[in-house]
């Protein structure tokens, strides 16, 4: 079952990789944000799929990013709410982005 998660997760990651793609290539806002946004949404619509821990994989992989992806704190926002578990999780991520120093 690792792979079927791991799969999961560069889908996810890829979302925001498009984001970043089009910001490198001067073509920023050729994407509208609500195109982000509902893609991020359907991901999120798939319960069975976005689990807690492929969502906690997924805001991990997230942080690391330079620079953080755009819809990075939405990502985890709605994660808080769709898994009240992970309160825990996004305030360590939190944490993480503070030591960073990111502003």
């Amino acid at each position: 079952m690792g792979a079927p998660k791991k799969c999961y997760q560069l889908y996810f990651s890829l979302l925001f990789d498009i984001e970043q793609n089009f910001s490198e290539m001067s073509l920023a806002g050729t994407i509208p944000a609500w195109f982000s946004i509902s893609a991020t949404n359907l991901c999120f619509s798939e319960k069975h799929i976005y689990t807690l821990e492929v969502l906690a994989a997924v805001m991990n992989q997230l942080v690391e990013q330079t620079p953080l992806p755009t819809l990075l704190m939405r990502t985890v926002i709605q994660s808080i709410a769709m898994y009240p578990k992970l309160l825990g999780y996004a305030m360590n991520i939190l944490q993480r982005l503070i030591n960073k120093q990111v502003g």
